[in-house]
């Protein structure tokens, strides 16, 4: 069955406004700072080096580590790149939850091999929403299909019980009215008290009956 994109992250312009927002906080420092220490002498190379180097290396490394995220939605996986911009490919049987969060407008998805964050997705609800969508529909599937399982376990186990029954039958092991008393109580699943019998009864959880004539 061919594979089926169901959504794609938006990039979110957050991660742009901080750092420009850095830039702009720290060319004023500068400006204020210039001020400050123009009659002090100082090297204007040195002023922008301690003033303004900060916010440069602040607001890059922000963009390094969470400007670069996407992410994909299928109905088979969830792939694509994560915090520093690691690439991944989540099958949806691996994800166990998801979540948001409103600050850096980010996606998390948890699976059997850690939790992985998704920054920067201006599309981050719509994303959860679709995600526990699909978690929500695997587990009534499994449900629906666990009463089926079961059932025919069981089905299979009750006439594995019968079949012995009546081999034993056949073979003369035990007689016939007895025989159908063991049918009667495995395929009742009940508990009935058998009163003691002549001669030696073996009983194993209604399997081996042996009866001396």
């Amino acid at each position: 069955m061919e594979e089926k994109v169901i959504i794609k992250s938006k990039i979110s312009s957050v991660i742009k406004v901080i750092c420009i927002g850095l830039i702009i906080v720290g060319i004023l420092f500068l400006l204020s700072f210039n001020i400050w220490t123009h009659s002090s002498g100082i090297p204007n190379g040195m002023v922008i080096l301690v003033c303004f180097g900060p916010f440069i290396i602040v607001s890059g490394l922000i963009w390094i580590v969470y400007g670069h995220s996407e992410l994909t939605v299928t109905d088979k996986r969830v792939y694509g790149k994560a915090i520093l911009g690691k690439r991944v490919d989540i099958p949806l049987d691996s994800i166990s939850a998801v979540g948001t969060s409103s600050f850096l407008k980010g996606v998390s998805v948890a699976s059997a091999s850690g939790r992985l964050v998704f920054t920067a997705i201006a599309n981050n609800n719509e994303i959860h929403k679709v995600i526990s969508d699909l978690l929500l529909a695997r587990q009534s599937k499994n449900r629906e299909n666990q009463p089926a399982i079961v059932k025919q376990e069981v089905s299979q186990s009750s006439a594995d019980e019968l079949k012995k029954y009546k081999d034993l039958l056949d073979s003369g092991v035990i007689s016939r009215p007895f025989s159908i008393l063991l049918i009667g109580i495995c395929t009742s699943h009940a508990t009935i008290s058998i009163p003691p019998l002549r001669g030696c009864i073996s009983l194993d959880g209604c399997r081996r009956i042996r009866l001396k004539k």
